[in-house]
């Protein structure tokens, strides 16, 4: 049961700022991650009509995030709520409650409207024998335990965490245990952009040039987890190898991080084709020519196209309109295009 107070007092202004996120529809990206704070909401008096909210009594001044899941497993978090940035404060009453899983393409399409009580996380699950965690929770205590069991990389959750002291003050949920699953914290800070495709033989430059940083390290996943590449102390980092990049940022006082996959797919050999001859049986000028029967002689690579063209210009930009074979001609040049089939910039 929450407590009321009634507090007296005079000659008192109170400047109330409501958060961006504190719609559904603005809900931050959100993740376990040292050094990064997330400000709560003042000055709102509930949340909007339309999610069932389970168990909360009340929800004033909503702060809505949503959680992408890394690596797959269960994940068994602490969420805070304080007076000051670095958690030295006065510790704030914090309630939430989450719903999930969503697919990233539900996610995408929006899933505000999709908020009920069967897909509320459920309570399930403890951590080193304490007392289970719940998807919802309405008490006073400023230190709430929320876990996710048999999460799924890729799957997306929704968090609404009120603030119902009203006081401002800072949000952050902890990871208690380390050999499970974990948060995508690339989404709070994507500096990297989207996930880069190029041909092999080619520079990818990775720029996470951040106003304000005042140092970087860049980081590559070796198979066995993430290894600091030595001496890569730039905003920018040229790489040339396949393998998922991190970049952490720090601005003197809070570090982020922003990953990124980079694919380099093979660039196909082209053989030269011997010319085809024919003769004019019936002296028209022209015979049909069978143009595949080059096409093991040019490239027999799997995942590889080819195709025909009548000029050069045709065959660098893969446009349509190329011959179909048989091709009837008399003596004329063809273009041959040998591209692959993941990544068709890829080509010869």
């Amino acid at each position: 049961m929450k407590k009321f107070f009634v507090l007296f007092t005079f000659l008192v202004f109170n400047l109330f700022l409501a958060a961006q996120n504190s719609s559904c529809a603005n809900a931050d990206p959100f993740c376990t991650t040292d050094g990064a704070d997330f400000p709560n909401t003042t000055g709102v008096s509930s949340a909007e009509v339309g999610p069932n909210y389970g168990c909360l009594g009340s929800e004033p001044n909503p702060a809505w995030f949503y959680l992408k899941i890394d690596r797959s497993g269960d994940l068994f978090l602490l969420i805070e709520q304080n007076t000051l940035a670095d958690f030295t404060g006065a510790g704030l009453d914090v309630d939430f409650i989450a719903w999930g899983p969503f697919t990233e393409a539900e996610y995408l399409a929006g899933v505000c409207d999709d908020l009920t009580a069967e897909n509320t996380v459920p309570g399930q699950g403890t951590l080193n024998n304490t007392s289970s965690s719940q998807g919802c929770s309405y008490t006073t205590s400023e230190v709430e335990n929320f876990n996710i069991i048999g999460a799924v990389t890729g799957e997306y959750y929704i968090v609404l965490i009120t603030n119902f002291s009203g006081r401002a003050g800072f949000i952050r949920m902890n990871l208690l245990n380390d050999d499970g699953g974990t948060t995508d914290c690339g989404i709070l800070n994507p500096v990297l952009g989207p996930d880069i495709v190029d041909c092999e033989g080619t520079i990818v430059t990775l720029d996470g040039t951040t106003d304000g940083a005042v140092s970087y390290k860049w980081f590559f996943d070796d198979g066995n987890g993430m290894v600091e590449i030595p001496g890569e102390t730039s905003s920018t980092l040229n790489v040339t190898v396949t393998g998922t990049y991190k970049i952490e940022i720090f601005d003197g006082t809070n570090r982020s991080t922003d990953e990124i996959d980079v694919t380099f797919n093979a660039t196909p050999t082209a053989t030269q084709p011997s010319t085809m001859i024919q003769c004019d049986d019936d002296n028209n000028g022209t015979m049909p020519f069978v143009l595949t029967d080059q096409d093991t002689s040019i490239n027999t690579d799997a995942g590889m196209s080819i195709t025909y063209y009548l000029s050069q210009a045709e065959g660098d930009a893969g446009t349509t309109g190329a011959p179909t074979s048989p091709y009837e001609s008399g003596t004329k040049t063809i273009y041959v295009r040998v591209e692959n089939d993941l990544h068709t910039d890829c080509y010869s």
